[in-house]
């Protein structure tokens, strides 16, 4: 039933045993380029909590920040990274342009596009029209 449970909310239950609601279990997000591994009570998934990754929870690193949008062709500009929320500078690496924007919108929406390529993919869209 527990098993059932969590993946039902994109969760596995990692742990082979099971003591009970209260007692701390490890848990792996399932959703696509996530894969979190994350130790919690039973308890607290029944309560709605879920993936912290995914629910942009947990504090990244400049590596982790760099790399992330690397993968989506967008250079993080800035030397520092403090939290999810500061806003920082982006390069697109399309295009060139650069902006500015929190991570946790680029993460957010897995890659925010560069708005002058989304811009551009309009113009196009209606000029087609």
């Amino acid at each position: 039933m527990l098993k059932i449970f969590v993946k039902k909310k994109n969760i596995e239950y990692v742990d082979n045993f099971y003591k009970n609601t209260n007692k701390q279990h490890n848990f792996k997000c399932l959703k696509e380029d996530c894969g979190h591994e994350w130790e919690t009570s039973f308890g607290s998934i029944q309560q709605g909590s879920g993936c912290g990754k995914c629910a942009g929870k947990i504090k990244h690193d400049l590596e982790y920040v760099k790399d992330f949008c690397k993968e989506k062709n967008i250079e993080y500009v800035d030397g520092d990274y403090n939290n999810n929320n500061e806003h920082h500078n982006y390069k697109c690496l399309e295009c060139q342009h650069t902006w500015q924007t929190s991570f946790m919108n680029i993460h957010k929406h897995n890659g925010t596009r560069c708005p002058n390529c989304v811009d551009n993919l309009k113009s196009e869209i209606n000029f087609q029209k």
